[in-house]
């Protein structure tokens, strides 16, 4: 397999408006009643989007086009996943997300609301309920689930939805998490 071609469409502080970006970031402080500094992740199919700021800062944000179906499209020929290929996903996707560390506040609080990660959290978590709190452990575990499958366990078995944008989403967190350090959501 060639080296899929690196996403070369970056947006910084255009594709989510600066005044709908500090909006967002007032929405999660209040919610969150976190006055420190924060850092707010949305996946969605198309895109990551990344925003974050200091305790009394406007946001920084950076969009970048590798959202879940987007790179399963990109990246996978085969549901489930084969092993190869999707070693082969996880080098540009890690590539990809080191280019948000300029737009990070070094220690600060990740959250989101994206639909994608709750997903990820119901399964984490086996509840319906809203995600509370996710660390870079339970999203390990499940990633090893995702590898069981890759490897050639049956999805059902593992327990991991047999959809290979759903695989992307959990590696795109994951890589997420472990790169730019976060150790909680």
């Amino acid at each position: 397999l060639n080296h899929p071609p690196r996403h070369e469409e970056t947006v910084m502080n255009d594709f989510i408006h600066p005044t709908a970006t500090a909006a967002h970031h007032d929405a999660w402080r209040s919610a969150a009643n976190h006055a420190g500094h924060l850092t707010v992740l949305v996946l969605d199919d198309e895109h990551v989007h990344v925003s974050s700021s200091e305790a009394g800062q406007s946001p920084r944000a950076m969009t970048l086009p590798m959202g879940r179906a987007r790179s399963a499209r990109t990246w996978l020929r085969h549901t489930p996943p084969r092993q190869r290929e999707f070693e082969m996903a996880m080098e540009p996707i890690e590539d990809d997300i080191t280019r948000m560390l300029p737009v990070l506040t070094p220690r600060s609080m990740l959250v989101t609301d994206s639909p994608a990660i709750q997903e990820i959290a119901s399964l984490i978590q086996d509840t319906d309920k809203p995600l509370t709190f996710l660390s870079r452990a339970d999203v390990d575990a499940l990633f090893g689930e995702l590898g069981a499958v890759v490897a050639g366990r049956p999805p059902r078995i593992a327990g991991i939805p047999e959809d290979n944008s759903f695989a992307m989403g959990l590696l795109i967190l994951r890589e997420f998490m472990h790169h730019l350090d976060f150790p909680t959501l």
